[in-house]
């Protein structure tokens, strides 16, 4: 699970191959935290990376 998820991450760091006309539908990860964080419907990547690390 953990390699999929890290797999997941390096590919979401490709947004910018998204072409220009697609753009507004790129999910962006730049909403992490603060309020849009209540909307989430998962938690980041990095955290679930770590809650299985830990477990």
């Amino acid at each position: 699970m953990i390699s999929a998820l890290r797999r997941l991450q390096m590919e979401s760091g490709r947004e910018s191959e998204m072409p220009a006309s697609m753009s507004a539908f790129a999910i962006s990860g730049g909403l992490k935290h603060g309020l849009a964080g209540l909307f989430m419907s998962h938690p980041p990547l990095e955290e679930r990376i770590a809650a299985l690390q830990n477990y």
